[in-house]
């Protein structure tokens, strides 16, 4: 340090930010960003940006067959309501083997845009426990989905009403939302979350 300097001019006045232990600099740089002057300005800005939102589906299982699965689910509070539709309940084995036409298990999963030449602007569930191609799409009954959610407005016994509608409400929030994050310029990517849980007990349709 100077004689005629501050202390704190090792750090150009900023030991939190800046990092200078010859104190012989002000040059405005650190160890994790240490090209520009500018490029700590950058970081700064960066780190203020609030970072993107989370869209947060929450499906609540509340009737089973033996041949389906259905319950209801919101989307942020309210923001979007309906329905899924999803195969019965397996065994353990089937519960976590690819493959399988039984409903995955509970709990929280990303969830990740996907399209293919059967299910185009869709959505896939990630890292579901022994299983892949878990996917939300339309469809109506249990015939049409092999361990996927169907998606819709309205159920009654093994059937999910209005599928293409509710799905495209679902996208066009979703698609929004991705749209205020980048108009702001919020840090990160949109991201997706499901959370599966049951009601209390499950209520049984026996015919």
């Amino acid at each position: 340090v100077k004689p005629w300097e501050s202390p704190y001019a090792t750090f150009s006045n900023n030991p939190i930010w800046f990092s200078d232990v010859l104190g012989n600099t002000d040059d405005k740089k650190t160890t994790a960003n240490p090209n520009t002057t500018e490029s700590i300005h950058n970081e700064k800005v960066e780190l203020n940006k609030p970072k993107a939102s989370i869209v947060n589906i929450i499906y609540t299982r509340a009737t089973e067959t033996a041949k389906s699965t259905t319950g209801t689910f919101t989307v942020d509070n309210g923001k979007v309501e309906g329905n899924f539709l999803e195969p019965p309940k397996g065994t353990e084995k089937e519960t976590y083997t690819k493959g399988s036409n039984k409903r995955i298990s509970e709990g929280t999963y990303d969830v990740a845009p996907y399209s293919s030449a059967n299910h185009p602007n869709t959505y896939e569930l990630q890292d579901v426990p022994g299983r892949s191609n878990v996917l939300i799409h339309t469809g109506n009954e249990p015939k049409d989905t092999e361990g996927c959610l169907l998606c819709g407005s309205s159920t009654s016994t093994d059937y999910v009403s209005d599928s293409k509608p509710k799905l495209n409400e679902l996208r066009n929030y979703i698609n929004a939302v991705k749209g205020e994050d980048q108009a702001y310029e919020r840090r990160g990517k949109t991201k997706i979350v499901i959370t599966i849980t049951k009601s209390y007990e499950l209520k049984t349709k026996e015919f």
